[in-house]
């Protein structure tokens, strides 16, 4: 909801398209690429998988059946689904400028670290677990699932960083041939931008 938030004022005030890479993009502009690619796409990816994978195996770990008459099913998916393909349509309609990897992946594995802690913090002091499964672990278990949730999150970063670039290179190849042909003389120079803030749609639009 964060990210989101951050990327609709992006679109209401910072509508401008690019011409000479991250040098010019806005606060904001830099805000919600560092966003996407550290938080909203991790979390978003990893909501997703661990709760159905752990769902399918025993669904007391996340979800017991008492919750049902709370949760009907359809808002179960928008908990727990829609995170992951809004996160996706998002990667593929907006290009995002993604951090160094240091950076990234360390934001990224400190915030699974921080969250998990809270849990557990809660579970210390109102005896509420949140997750099912880390009640069921005994403590060297929990320290190894902490782990590796941390881990998997710097992966999913660099899952991010690559489909990211993958979604985008075919554009930015168009612009380099562009480029190439424009110097070789081969035809009349075109207006060129960079990365758009906004959607391919618009890129095509300006140039």
């Amino acid at each position: 909801m964060i990210y989101f938030s951050v990327a609709l004022l992006n679109e209401l005030f910072d509508s401008h398209v690019r011409t000479s890479g991250m040098e010019s993009a806005s606060k904001i502009q830099k805000i919600r690429d560092y966003l996407f690619g550290t938080l909203a796409f991790p979390v978003g990816v990893f909501v997703t998988i661990s709760f159905w994978s752990l769902y399918s195996v025993d669904r007391n770990f996340v979800f017991p059946k008492k919750l049902d008459e709370f949760y009907p099913v359809w808002a179960n998916h928008m908990l727990h689904t829609t995170c992951m393909v809004s996160q996706l349509i998002e990667m593929n309609t907006s290009f995002h400028a993604y951090p160094s990897r240091t950076k990234g992946i360390l934001t990224s594995m400190s915030f699974a670290l921080v969250y998990l802690g809270w849990v557990l913090f809660i579970a210390f002091k109102a005896n509420v677990w949140v997750y099912g499964v880390l009640q069921k672990l005994p403590p060297i278990g929990r320290v190894i699932f902490m782990g590796g949730c941390s881990v998997i999150f710097g992966i999913l970063f660099l899952v991010g960083e690559y489909l990211n670039d993958k979604s985008w290179s075919k554009l930015q190849t168009e612009k380099l041939l562009q480029s190439e042909s424009t110097a070789n003389g081969n035809t009349i120079p075109e207006p060129t931008h960079s990365y758009n803030t906004r959607s391919r749609k618009k890129v095509a639009k300006a140039d």
